[in-house]
């Protein structure tokens, strides 16, 4: 006959886990100090996501009987989606020292570190396990998050294909890359790794979540809801299904109980700091559709502050000295530029917040342009710029060095890039806001390229930002209402500059006379590029297209003029951003 143990974990073994905590509790009511049963009572608890329980049940069986390494391993699971990362690795540090074989703990504390952006630390400890478990899909998809911590998106894909060679029945990879490939949009190959996920784990409300948000971006709202709504009805609890609740429950219906659910899982779930920061972002943007101002900044501001990162606002100012100085009118002349004559890139640069996205959208339209998204590849190529060339003088200061071969490789390379995304069209955009910084770079590989650099209203601009989770973006200085304005400050210094020493034409586009003035301004922008006007382009909000940016659900809609002015809803909260750019006359 089985005992109480053997039964109990024979349920979890069948996902019966409510049962079990059942059986296994009244077993240890019984025998308090069975380290054993107090470790699979900590389990049932986990399975149900009652972590404060498990800790609580791991704990005591430890404090029974400290040799046992999976009663330390479960505690530091149930720590770390607690929160309590620090104490986490205490725990998993204390599994090695029992059994240096369980390389799972090593893997968990390289996933915290991420966590806590030590990439450096996880790193070099997923260097050394390569060394001893090369086989170990967990390894290629920790080496993914760090790539993706990086900004390394394409990177972080080839090791999460390692992974699936590893293990082709790897959810995490799967879902790992449907989540990349959504927010490159990607959407067709999104569905099919979350389809395959499903498969092997039919119900998963996680991966239902995840599709559903695909659907979401491409403004099938719709499919969305028929997606989560049977999971809701079953009050299933998961940060991943309120982060895509709250996401569309304006277009189903359900904005009052979306709200609720997120509050809820705020004051009562466990989850990561960065986790919590996400939906305070959420909450925050839905309270503001719905005029509730007050409490939409308290939600902003503990979003903020719980996803704040260091920034050094002095290494920001020497770069751009540095870009200052190198492209100089006098350096610019004696710079080799690409020979071709291709008109096809066309640039969409500026804040972030500052209308690029809308921009792309209203071109997309046409029926000669193509729409790239916000594409890496000219941020990634000036990093590698030194390597590329060959020499140890960094970047920017090493464009001096380069030849008329090689910057005309590498105007080839991005053009055949160009080529991958659209055969035919006549232009491709790229609306990566931050390539305002190597505009120095593009003017060499592209002397004939379209330049468009979007503006708003400072304050405006700089309040969007803060409503934004950006700093999980790698913009850590986006946390923060001074450090957002000292920010918006030097981008307008280096566009100053730009204008007057760059040998080619940006056309300088702003939001408000965008949305005033669309049709106006959409003929502007169409001169601009060479191209005959198209109607479609009003009604851009019509185009089937996946947009995975900030600014995915605004695009959807006709222009509105509700972001127009939208800081005197917060006048009373937003002092130093305010002040400090009426100090620096913005």
């Amino acid at each position: 006959m089985k005992t109480e143990k053997q039964q109990a974990q024979k349920l979890l073994q069948e996902s019966k886990a409510e049962e079990a905590i059942s059986l296994i509790k009244r077993y240890c009511d019984d025998n308090p100090n069975d380290a054993e049963a107090l470790y699979i009572l900590g389990q049932a608890y986990s399975y149900t996501k009652q972590f404060k329980e498990s800790k609580k049940a791991l704990k005591e069986s430890i404090k029974n009987y400290p040799y046992m390494p999976w009663s330390h391993y479960a505690l530091a699971g149930a720590l770390q989606t607690l929160g309590e990362l620090d104490d986490a690795i205490k725990c998993l540090k204390t599994v090695l020292s029992l059994d240096k074989s369980i390389h799972e703990a090593e893997l968990a504390i390289v996933n915290i570190h991420i966590t806590q952006g030590k990439l450096q630390e996880a790193q070099l400890s997923l260097e050394n396990l390569k060394k001893i478990i090369p086989d170990s899909s967990k390894l290629y998809i920790e080496l993914s998050r760090i790539e993706q911590g990086q900004g390394n998106q394409d990177k972080a894909v080839l090791y999460l294909e390692k992974a699936l060679q590893k293990d082709e029945n790897s959810i995490s990879a799967l879902c790992g890359l449907a989540t990349i490939k959504t927010y490159q949009a990607n959407q067709t190959v999104a569905k099919n790794y979350y389809e395959r996920a499903l498969k092997l784990s039919p119900g998963n409300p996680n991966i239902i979540s995840g599709l559903a948000m695909v659907y979401s971006y491409q403004g099938d709202h719709k499919k969305a809801g028929e997606l989560i709504l049977p999971l809701l009805e079953r009050n299933i609890r998961s940060m991943e299904l309120g982060k895509v609740f709250i996401s569309i429950c304006r277009h189903i219906g359900k904005t009052d109980q979306a709200v609720t659910y997120v509050h809820d899982l705020l004051e009562n779930f466990p989850m990561s700091k960065q986790n919590r920061s996400y939906l305070f972002f959420e909450l925050g943007r839905e309270l503001d559709r719905l005029g509730c101002y007050d409490e939409a900044f308290y939600n902003y501001k503990q979003g903020n502050a719980l996803s704040k990162k260091y920034y050094n606002e002095n290494e920001n100012i020497k770069k751009i000295d540095k870009i200052i100085s190198s492209f100089s009118k006098k350096n610019i002349a004696t710079f080799a530029k690409a020979s071709h004559t291709s008109k096809r890139p066309i640039f969409i640069i500026g804040m972030p917040r500052s209308g690029t996205s809308l921009t792309e959208q209203i071109l997309a339209a046409h029926k000669d342009i193509s729409a790239g998204g916000e594409l890496q590849f000219i941020g990634r190529m000036a990093f590698d710029l030194p390597r590329t060339i060959k020499t140890v003088k960094p970047y920017p200061e090493c464009v001096e060095l380069i030849s008329k071969d090689q910057i005309n490789g590498l105007a080839n390379e991005y053009l055949n890039f160009l080529a991958s995304i659209s055969a035919s069209e006549k232009r491709v955009t790229n609306k990566m806001p931050r390539d305002f910084y190597d505009l120095g770079l593009i003017s060499l590989l592209f002397p004939n390229a379209y330049i468009i650099h979007c503006q708003r209203k400072a304050i405006d601009n700089c309040l969007s930002i803060y409503f934004q989770n950006f700093a999980e973006r790698g913009n850590a200085y986006a946390t923060d209402q001074k450090m957002i304005t000292n920010y918006y400050m030097q981008y307008r210094r280096l566009m100053k500059h730009w204008g007057k020493v760059l040998p080619m034409n940006i056309l300088n586009l702003q939001y408000e006379d965008l949305v005033n003035n669309q049709e106006e301004q959409t003929r502007r922008i169409l001169n601009f590029c060479d191209l005959e006007w198209d109607k479609n382009c009003i009604e851009f909000y019509k185009l089937d297209r996946t947009i995975a940016t900030a600014s995915f659900d605004q695009v959807r809609r006709p222009l509105y003029k509700k972001s127009v002015a939208r800081w005197k809803n917060y006048q009373k909260h937003i002092d130093v951003m305010v002040e400090n750019l009426k100090e620096n006359k913005f």
